[in-house]
């Protein structure tokens, strides 16, 4: 019987990649783990580290913005400084807002000053008074057990000036208010009480809190204290402030009144849509909103004058 001859061999040709993987597969072995999975591991004759020695990698991403694929080779040396690319960071943004306008639209919820819990306006320290949760998740609450241990004088070692800003109607202020409240309800007061024209309010490294509440705390009293930070922004340089320490009282002065009454005067409570001053809510609503009518054709004809 013939034999057909062995095909010639030719040691000076490269492997094919086919050929390369059926000999690196030799190097193989299996080993048991402790899951009922098998793991491939390479045998200590193929030279090469195990999968428990090889980096893991990871999803972060190389300068030109690609993922870094799994190295062949362990690296051992590490990259020296001037091998090691540079990064890139993405300027911070300045909020440069000079003019100081109450009307003018900057959304205060944009503002990264809110999205740090526990810090002031300014992140320059954690917040004095001890904070609640509350609706508006950009504003800082305190109780009405906090406001009261405020007026009985358990924080004048660590607060020097505290003041309270009642933003209801003065109807409901004269019906009972808490003892030492302003009574602001327009944007006018509030920038002639916070930033008057001929003083500075930045009264040094004082430390101020200002306290907003109106009778339940959910709409009157957070716009105020989101309009006199915007003020703020616009008359410094982020992320400095006047007045970094801003609270809402929680609830409102309803919940205040039922708790500490004594803290009231006089001790007497009127709602807002109470009947007998519906005619007064008419009038100030309808001069509120003639103003803000006035304001807005001003600021539109600035804009189309180019002003």
């Amino acid at each position: 019987m013939a034999f057909s001859p062995d095909p010639p061999f030719y040691p000076d040709l490269p492997f094919s990649p086919v050929s390369s993987l059926s000999f690196n597969l030799n190097s193989l072995s299996c080993q048991e783990s402790d899951t009922p999975k098998r793991r491939l591991k390479l045998s200590p004759e193929s030279g090469n580290p195990s999968p428990e020695a090889l980096p893991v990698a990871t999803e972060t991403e190389t300068p030109a913005g690609h993922s870094p694929s799994l190295p062949c080779r362990l690296e051992t040396k590490r990259r020296s400084k001037s091998q090691t690319p540079a990064r890139h960071t993405v300027p911070r943004p300045v909020y440069n807002l000079r003019r100081l306008s109450c009307f003018q639209e900057i959304d205060v919820k944009q503002i990264p000053d809110s999205e740090e819990k526990g810090l002031i306006g300014d992140f320059s320290k954690a917040c004095i008074l001890p904070v609640e949760e509350g609706k508006h998740q950009d504003l800082t609450y305190i109780s009405a057990r906090t406001v009261a241990a405020l007026l009985d004088g358990e924080f004048e070692r660590l607060i020097d000036e505290y003041v309270i800003v009642d933003c209801r109607y003065p109807y409901e202020y004269n019906g009972g208010h808490i003892k030492g409240a302003l009574n602001l309800y327009t944007e006018e007061q509030l920038i002639n009480t916070f930033f008057p024209r001929h003083a500075s309010p930045c009264l040094g490294k004082k430390c101020r809190v200002i306290i907003f509440h109106c009778e339940f705390s959910s709409e009157r009293g957070p716009k105020f204290c989101r309009n006199l930070r915007r003020m703020d922004r616009n008359a410094n340089v982020y992320p400095r402030l006047c007045f970094p320490e801003l609270y809402i009282l929680k609830d409102g002065y309803r919940e205040f009144f039922q708790e500490f009454e004594t803290f009231c005067e006089p001790q007497g409570y009127i709602q807002m849509h109470h009947k007998d001053y519906r005619e007064e809510l008419r009038t100030i609503r309808r001069k509120a909103h003639s103003v803000t009518r006035y304001r807005r054709r001003k600021e539109l004809f600035k804009v189309a004058n180019g002003r």
